[in-house]
């Protein structure tokens, strides 16, 4: 509530601010205003009913690549159905590996540490299995798009996708079974014996040149790694950081004759190429029809949307009434303020919402094309943070103050208000899954809304 209060505070101060700059300035504001602006009084007024229409979208796949996490797991949303996250990467030497003569094999194993990032419920066992690629990863080249529709923002001209796979060979070098702990240090995954004592053997021999250059290493003798990760019903997905994951391989060499144990890394080299592919089965969920920039109105899905990270789904909120009603009438716009509420209980426990959201413009196309400019000047995109309702979990919400881009739009000849999208950013976009269920303008509970303060001539 104090929160509320203060938002409220702010928004009058706001309005008495800018009538006094509007009569000191005669600034007209949105409209053009006549000789009767200045001889009469103003009057202002607050409302909080103009229409939003809100709808579930799924744009362009999202970049996964180059970005230090890997993301491994499945956990089971009720809402937005099985999320699954496998990794790709490639290990390599960073500096020649050659045993001594005298050196002896002793074990290897894949090191994955953790980034504290998680998502799900890490209380269920998960099963990792560790894959050998087939061929090294080739990144997807962006492909022209056709007529009018429009680029998604979060396209890159060259890279790896959340739909992005590497072909591997279908049989598993190790797995593990085990829950998931992010705040610790690592997981520890043995690799086979005759795994590790053949890259062991090669490397004395040295005769391939393999184990002393990277880039051969990679290209000629182990392409990389696919790890997934899967549950019986559904458990968490974790992430790890890719700078420090590696294959470390320990062996015993002579130190003053007494053979000591030591250990080689094989670091995650080529970190362009290492990506995330994640995926959503959907069968059985409210958005079980969604398809690549296609829409699912609020009214199909009992009143509420969704904006998930890491897969590309969003919200679209279109304004179908602001435009006429400023157009058809002497009003000048004072300020705007978008709320946007998280239905209550759907982001608790397991599954808590992004802490910053954003807006972009959008389009029939139904991606972000163009970030929605800050009302203060200050960065380049406007965006929100979550303001959690611990106490009652009534106001918890998202609010973006939208002054200044009504006013622009009201300005241009469109007929309508350009719609915006509600999305995560980088880099929580392309690294995480956390997701939000957003309340319609019509939900029983969750109600978002547009709040515009205004002022009039009466007549």
């Amino acid at each position: 509530m104090l929160v509320a209060k203060r938002v409220k505070s702010l928004a009058f101060l706001s309005v008495i601010m800018s009538l006094a700059f509007l009569i000191s300035c005669e600034d007209q504001g949105v409209l053009k205003a006549d000789k009767n602006f200045s001889r009469s009084s103003l009057q202002t007024v607050f409302s909080d009913t103009f229409s939003i229409v809100t709808s579930t979208t799924l744009f362009d796949s999202i970049p996964t690549s180059n970005a230090n996490t890997l993301l491994i797991g499945d956990f089971a949303d009720p809402l937005l159905g099985r999320i699954t996250a496998s990794t790709y990467f490639q290990v390599g030497p960073t500096t020649a590996f050659l045993p001594a003569a005298d050196a002896t094999y002793d074990s290897i194993g894949l090191v994955l540490s953790y980034n504290d990032y998680w998502y799900g419920d890490t209380t269920r066992a998960v099963d990792l299995k560790v894959f050998e690629l087939s061929q090294p990863p080739r990144p997807r080249q962006t492909v022209p798009y056709r007529g009018e529709d429009r680029v998604s923002l979060f396209t890159v001209p060259s890279g790896f996708y959340n739909t992005s796979q590497s072909q591997f060979i279908n049989s598993v070098i190790a797995s593990k079974t085990i829950r998931f702990t992010p705040l610790r240090d690592s997981i520890y995954i043995p690799l086979p014996s005759s795994f590790g004592k053949r890259w062991f053997d090669i490397a004395k021999a040295d005769t391939t040149q393999f184990f002393k250059d990277g880039n051969l290493f990679v290209t000629e003798f182990f392409k990389g790694l696919r790890i997934e990760g899967s549950s019986a019903s559904g458990a968490s997905v974790a992430g790890f950081r890719a700078g420090r994951c590696k294959i470390r391989l320990f062996y015993k060499t002579l130190i003053r004759d007494v053979p000591e144990q030591v250990r080689f890394d094989f670091r995650i080299v080529n970190a362009a190429l290492q990506f995330n592919n994640l995926t959503a089965d959907r069968n059985g969920t409210p958005i079980s029809t969604l398809a690549r920039r296609r829409t699912i109105p609020s009214m199909q899905t009992n009143g509420q949307t969704f904006m998930q990270s890491g897969i590309g789904v969003g919200t679209k909120i279109e304004f179908p009434s602001v435009k006429k009603f400023f157009r058809d009438n002497k009003i000048i716009l004072i300020d705007a303020i978008l709320e946007i509420y998280p239905v209550q209980n759907t982001y608790l426990g397991n599954f808590p919402p992004p802490r910053t959201l954003a807006l972009f413009k959008t389009d029939h196309s139904n991606v972000p094309y163009e970030p929605v400019p800050p009302s203060d000047r200050g960065g380049n995109i406007l965006t929100s943070n979550v303001a959690l309702d611990k106490e009652y979990g009534q106001e918890t919400k998202y609010t973006f103050v939208l002054t200044n881009y009504l006013s622009t739009e009201l300005l241009n000849n469109n007929e309508f208000i350009t719609p915006v999208m509600v999305s995560a950013i980088a880099p929580g976009i392309n690294t995480e899954l956390n997701r939000v269920v957003i309340g319609s303008r019509n939900h029983p509970v969750s109600k978002s809304k547009l709040k515009i303060f205004y002022s009039y001539v009466p007549n």
